[in-house]
């Protein structure tokens, strides 16, 4: 499954520990998520990430999003 940098600052913006514990996050946040344009891009994440197991999720290698962040 391929997410994009946007999914990746989007995921980093949560509590990222675990596949469960962002999806619980992004279904808590999206009904308070009033910008339109964010919105749809927790929902295409939230879809993207029920899609993947929880081995893909633990797969992705979050330093190189966390350190670029800290430039």
């Amino acid at each position: 499954m391929m997410l994009t940098v946007e999914d990746m600052n989007l995921i980093l913006s949560f509590t990222h520990n675990t596949r469960p514990s962002i999806l619980l996050e992004l279904t808590k946040q999206l009904p308070l998520i009033t910008d339109p344009e964010l919105k749809e891009a927790c929902e295409k994440l939230k879809t993207k990430l029920e899609k993947m197991s929880d081995t893909e999720y633990r797969s992705i290698n979050f330093t190189v999003y966390e350190e670029a962040d800290h430039e």
